[in-house]
């Protein structure tokens, strides 16, 4: 069953219609014209017996009348064959009488036979015809046939030589007489050549018409089906842009109907899914620059912290080497003024780098928030794509609903097509097309459902670490917060710092005696320094910790605009422009 699968379906029309019609002219030639030819010789036979059976109706008619005295036997006799004389049919069919002896009674052709005796009577083959016309009728109850060779009348009255006749003989018994009639072979062939011509003739007509037909059901079926195949053949390569146009109402005309509208529908979802991607891609890319410039701002905070940290415990250190060195304070008084002044200097820088350190957690603070809002328009723009791909799935589900309808239709298509047999194989062979089409299409609708599945995946675990790194964002601005604050301390012990210094330069001269109350004061100084190198050192881990949760929006950034990539690949294998 398998050995015309790659035969296109044309070629199958065409080999089932040359088959087809080769059984028709193989039929009427070696069927059909012999039997008509049975046909015809049977009907002659026929007609012999029926014209027999009229003559010896007339003949028993008048044995009739004499068995009832209306007549003598020889007036009966007499009467029987001058009505048997006079009967003709046809151009030149006539009747004999010759009897059981064999003389010839009465013959309307050649009455010279008549009172002859016909026992040696012979054809050019050497038949004794009348005798065998007397066995044949003798043996024969309802009369019999025989073939022989007898001169033809002509239409001037002459008589041809001998040619085949065949007579069909029933013998009367009572007056032991043998009634015969004769039709010529010839004529049978003249009308045996009649039927052939015209059989021939209607032979050609229809073989014509047939072929007609074939033209005007194969070619407008090959057409269509190039223009489906040709069709299919651009949906594989993912080109959508254009519908299939076919101007017909058959179910290839509906075939093409439904592959329209689910085209149309592919077309439309993937528009969706492609928006959707663009948006994303949008999203992604501010996030990732904003992730990139808070990090930014995070390193030079987390710099300039490290920065206020080493000059804090620098401080500290040259605060306690100053308090056990106090007892020698008055030896080295113009050492104390000078890292008096060299302090209020470095003190002065310091509240400048702790104004510019304040001014740059703001400034991260803005940054924190800005990142924040980026973070939430994700969440929205990775929300709508959320629901977006329920109704992609929806969506898909009416597609493959499509192809499971478009799959049951060629089964259907199939199962009426073999109700109709040897003509509706074509059909079926369209059905198989349509459901391996259908199964095409099916095949691409769950890839592409897969594609929105893995989508979904991907756009969950970025909402998942979208969440996390919101409440990152909020403990790194309480952080922020917290540095903030911990640069106002610092900058109001900086100010008494340098307030000490002055208030030290202005008792200078009663530093002998305060040197206690210096002492005390260089103490503090140590204990506040070490606190604001503490400070400075949780800033500069805060900044650290943020700039690694920054690094972490980054990465995820990235792996979203990986994936949307990958989804921008997949539907960029597909063309949607309609023409």
């Amino acid at each position: 069953m398998d050995i015309l699968r790659n035969v296109k379906l044309r070629n199958k029309i065409f080999f089932l219609a040359v088959f087809l019609l080769a059984s028709f002219i193989s039929m009427t030639i070696f069927y059909m014209i012999p039997t008509f030819e049975k046909t015809i010789e049977s009907q002659a036979q026929d007609k012999l017996k029926n014209i027999v059976e009229v003559a010896f109706g007339t003949i028993k008619f008048y044995y009739e009348q004499y068995q009832k005295g209306t007549l003598s036997e020889t007036d009966a006799q007499k009467q029987a064959m001058t009505e048997i004389k006079r009967m003709r049919y046809g151009i030149a069919g006539y009747l004999w009488i010759n009897d059981y002896r064999p003389y010839m009674v009465m013959h309307p052709t050649k009455p010279e036979m008549d009172n002859t005796d016909l026992s040696n009577y012979q054809d050019p083959d050497g038949k004794t015809i009348f005798v065998e016309f007397t066995k044949i009728a003798k043996a024969n109850q309802n009369g019999g046939v025989f073939d022989y060779k007898w001169p033809k009348p002509k239409a001037d009255g002459t008589l041809t030589p001998d040619v085949p006749k065949m007579s069909y003989l029933m013998a009367f018994k009572p007056w032991q007489w043998v009634v015969g009639t004769g039709i010529y072979i010839d004529d049978l062939e003249e009308i045996k050549s009649l039927v052939k011509i015209r059989s021939w003739s209607i032979l050609m007509f229809l073989t014509i018409v047939a072929l007609i037909f074939i033209y005007l059901i194969v070619v407008p079926l090959d057409r269509s089906i190039k223009r489906l195949i040709a069709y299919f053949n651009k949906l594989s390569s993912y080109d959508f842009s254009q519908s299939l146009q076919l101007d017909q109402k058959d179910e290839i005309g509906l075939m093409a109907q439904y592959v329209n509208n689910m085209v149309k529908q592919t077309r439309d979802l993937l528009k969706e899914v492609s928006f959707v991607e663009k948006t994303i891609n949008k999203s992604t890319s501010k996030v990732t620059d904003s992730s990139i410039q808070i990090a930014n701002v995070s390193q030079q905070v987390s710099t300039m912290v490290a920065e206020v940290a080493k000059g804090a415990d620098e401080q500290a250190r040259s605060t306690e080497t100053s308090s056990l060195k106090m007892k020698e304070i008055v030896n080295w008084i113009n050492n104390i003024v000078r890292q008096i002044r060299e302090s209020e200097i470095l003190s002065n820088q310091a509240k400048e780098a702790i104004a510019n350190g304040e001014e740059s957690v703001r400034y991260q603070d803005l940054k924190m928030n800005d990142n924040r809002q980026a973070a939430r328009n994700i969440n929205k723009a990775v929300s709508d794509l959320v629901n977006k791909s329920k109704e992609i799935e929806t969506i898909m589900g009416e597609v493959e609903l499509i192809a499971e309808q478009t799959n049951l239709l060629s089964l259907n298509t199939a199962i009426e097509a073999a109700k109709v047999g040897e003509e509706g194989k074509e059909f079926i062979v369209i059905a198989q097309n349509t459901k391996k089409l259908s199964g095409q299409v099916k095949n691409s609708v769950v890839r592409i459902g897969s594609l929105i599945k893995e989508m979904k995946y991907s756009v969950q675990h970025v909402v998942e670490q979208m969440n996390k790194t919101e409440s990152t964002v909020s403990e790194q601005e309480k952080a922020s917060m917290d540095t903030v604050a911990s640069f106002g301390n610092i900058f109001e012990v900086v100010t008494v710092i340098v307030g000490n210094i002055k208030s030290i330069a202005d008792v200078l001269n009663n530093l002998v005696m305060n040197v206690q109350a210096a002492e005390n004061n260089v103490e503090n100084i140590a204990s506040i320094a070490q606190q604001t190198a503490a400070s400075a050192e949780e800033v500069a881990a805060s900044s650290e910790e943020q700039t690694a949760f920054l690094q972490e929006i980054s990465f995820f950034s990235k792996e979203l605009s990986n994936v949307v990539d990958n989804l921008h690949n997949s539907l960029g294998k597909f063309t949607l422009d309609v023409d």
